[in-house]
């Protein structure tokens, strides 16, 4: 690597080292604003929806709404909620922990111990899958 290429990835750390709690909390705060708003914008997208279309159905200006989803502001949680409900959408919160444990499920290596492994369809459910599946050959297909 180059010095140029060193500073650079130096300065892009230093973007999410905190030096202290009160700048870590910051930063995840700014994160979960990210995810709601992300989910947020995502649904706008889908049914052709502009900042002012959102700001009129939750009662508010539209220069606020792209404050907040420029970031330079940061919503509280009642217009977040005000939001979700003028697009008829709910949110679901849950812990990290439990989030992993609903995506993964519990996988036997070959010495008999578990881990969790990334799991997207069911294949239980799966037609291909489902007429002639044994342990030993869910097991395999899973692995693969």
């Amino acid at each position: 690597m180059n010095l140029k290429t060193n500073q650079i990835q130096s300065a892009f750390q230093d973007l999410f080292n905190t030096s202290s709690k009160e700048e870590e909390l910051a930063f995840k705060e700014q994160v979960l604003v990210m995810k709601f708003l992300g989910e947020i914008d995502e649904v706008m997208a889908e049914r052709d929806l502009k900042k002012k279309d959102l700001a009129a159905k939750v009662g508010t200006s539209a220069s606020y709404i792209t404050q907040i989803f420029r970031g330079n502001r940061i919503p509280n949680h009642q217009i977040i909620i005000k939001m979700a409900d003028a697009l008829e959408i709910d949110f679901v919160i849950t812990t990290k922990k439990k989030h992993d444990q609903l995506l993964h499920i519990p996988k036997a290596d070959k010495s008999g111990m578990y881990y969790y492994k990334p799991f997207d369809f069911d294949l239980k459910s799966d037609e291909n899958y489902s007429k002639s599946l044994d342990a030993d050959t869910y097991s395999e297909i899973l692995v693969a």
